[in-house]
């Protein structure tokens, strides 16, 4: 009776991270702000992602070509979202305006954490891009406003932006394209804020993008926890090794 009541118990505890792992799936989100018909949602979940097989620790690949929304306004040509909960975001992606008229387009992941730590985190990111004339009469890419156009989230709150507005690129040459250099923080050293990460990490980029006219972006945002003191100091001493033993040689 013993045995059975611990092996029920057992079943049931994995079931529940199974349940659990099920629940807390990477998701993407995109489409025009201010008109929620043009927005979609997708998981791991759902074939249409593109999500292959998880590995061993749970990290994720999802990629795709040509997803067009359900009016027509904007195809998401290609992308390529790599997940990995302990956690890190890296999302490549372009998308092209359809419609007649200046959009302000967003693309946002979500990833649930499989570890919380804080009250304090270490974080990096980068973004890079650019946009392409589709139809001969030039291009522009701007963030107006308040918005950034990175945004990284820890637990649903912005925790840094990169390319805060205003931000303007643009040319009126026909077929040409414009580029947004790479930028980036906590790169080599991260930065250290004062915030825990509990629940989940997101990266959202967002832009204006005129009529007709592609945009791409590939950006990373990472976030680990600050070392204990214990093992700081060992890793002190170890580099103090290190040193001491290169000289001798």
């Amino acid at each position: 009776m013993l045995r059975a009541r611990i092996l029920v118990g057992f079943l049931i505890f994995i079931a529940s991270l199974f349940s659990a792992s099920q629940a807390a799936a990477v998701s993407i989100t995109l489409g025009f702000e201010g008109n929620p018909e043009s927005v979609l949602s997708m998981s791991e979940a759902n074939g249409g992602f593109g999500c292959g097989s998880p590995g061993a620790m749970g990290e994720l690949t999802c990629s795709g070509t040509n997803l067009d929304s359900a009016g027509g306004g904007w195809t998401l040509d290609d992308w390529n979202v790599f997940a990995d909960p302990d956690p890190t975001i890296s999302n490549s992606f372009s998308i092209t305006n359809n419609t007649a008229s200046t959009q302000s387009i967003f693309v946002s992941i979500s990833l649930p954490t499989s570890i919380s730590f804080g009250p304090s985190s270490l974080i990096r990111g980068s973004i890079q891009g650019g946009a392409t004339d589709n139809n001969g009469n030039g291009v522009t890419l701007a963030s107006t406003g308040v918005t950034s156009i990175y945004d990284a989230q820890i637990d649903a709150a912005s925790v840094r932006t990169l390319l805060d507005a205003p931000q303007l690129y643009s040319t009126p040459n026909a077929f040409d394209s414009v580029s947004v250099g790479l930028v980036n923080f906590g790169i080599p050293v991260q930065e250290l804020i004062g915030v825990a990460t509990n629940l989940t990490i997101g990266l959202t980029i967002r832009f204006d993008l005129s009529a007709g006219d592609s945009a791409s972006f590939t950006s990373v945002f990472n976030v680990e926890p600050v070392p204990e003191p214990g093992t700081a100091l060992l890793l002190g001493f170890g580099l103090v090794g290190l040193a001491a033993r290169s000289r001798r040689a």
